[in-house]
This record gives structure tokens, sequence and C-alpha cells, in this order.
């Protein structure tokens, strides 16, 4: 990565506040290239004006779920989490929905919601990839960037890799946090 440090380091270093400038940065940075997809964790939109500037530059899908499913995801990874890390079990649940709550006025601002509830397998994953192609379709949205958001990193990832494998030809790492396709859009074709 550029900065040659996990997001832990950069939390314990420098704080929350300047890791969201960096991240705001590095949206910048990445969301001017053409086909690209980019893959954010859930407080990225909801800092700065970041969720317009995503809009702005292309499709913004927010990959939703309840909280509970979101406690289960993300209850063993909370040690790779910063603002998880030393919380107990009441407490996490009681951060998600805090969280949720708060977010969820920049998350609706996204140009699709899309439900990530059952992505338990790869099958499920197969579906709900059609699913987007379906919605994509039906409001005539563009594919040249597309920004994935969700508080966990597991299945916004199966879809980013699912979706890159049907429709991307290039794969570029920017940072830990973001990950970026430089590619051509094989859907505009």
């Amino acid at each position: 990565t550029r900065f040659r440090k996990t997001i832990n380091e950069i939390f314990a270093e420098k704080g929350e506040k300047e890791f969201r400038i960096i991240e705001r940065n590095m949206l910048r940075e990445v969301g001017e290239f053409e086909d690209v997809i980019i893959a954010t964790g859930g407080g990225a939109p909801c800092f700065f004006d970041n969720i317009d500037y995503m809009n702005k530059q292309g499709c913004c899908i927010y990959l939703q779920t309840t909280p509970e499913i979101l406690f289960q995801r993300l209850k063993y990874a909370r040690s790779n989490r910063p603002l998880l890390r030393d919380k107990t079990d009441s407490e996490l649940m009681e951060f998600i929905k805090t969280n949720l709550s708060a977010r969820e006025e920049k998350y609706k601002r996204s140009s699709i919601i899309f439900d990530t509830g059952k992505l338990e397998s790869y099958d499920a994953i197969e579906k709900a990839v059609e699913r987007l192609y379906t919605i994509i379709e039906q409001n005539k949205l563009t594919l040249s960037s597309i920004f994935l958001f969700s508080m966990k990193k597991t299945h916004r990832n199966s879809l980013f890799l699912k979706f890159h494998k049907d429709n991307f030809s290039k794969v570029g790492l920017v940072t830990k946090n973001f990950v970026s396709l430089r590619c051509s859009n094989k859907l505009a074709s």
C-alpha cells in the first residue's frame, strides 16, 4: 500500500480523523479513473461529502443487511477493525445498531440499495450478481464507475470479485481500504 501501514496502524498513530482524510483523498484519486470498481467500508460514504462524490462519479451501491447478520459476520473479525477491536458482544451489537441508524441517511442516497443478507454461499453470490445486473439494466445505469460499500468486508469483496470476473478485465490494488479495478467494461459493448 502507498502508506506502508495497515488501517489499524493508521488509526493507532493518527486517529480516526486523519484516517478519514486519507480515505477521502484516496477515494477522490481512484474515483477519477474510468471503468473502475471501488469497494469501500461502511464509513467511507458517511464522512465529508463522500456520498455525493461517489454518486456524481458513478453508480453507488449500498450492500445492505440487518444488524443481526452484520453482528454474526463482524464478531469474528473485530480484531482487524480499530473501531470494533475492544468491544464485547453486547457493545458490538449496540455499535452496529447505532452506526447503521446514524449512517442510514447517507446510505439511502445510493443509486442502488442491494440486500446482501443471504450471501452465505457461492451460489447465493452468483444469484445476487444476476439480480444486480437486472437492477442496473432496469435503471439504465452505466458501469463506468461502481462504488460498493458495506460494513462487512466479506460480502462486499465476494460481490466485488464476482462482478469483476464477469465484467472487468484488469485489477489494480490501490490501498488496503480501497480495492479498485481499471479495465474495459464488457457490458458496454
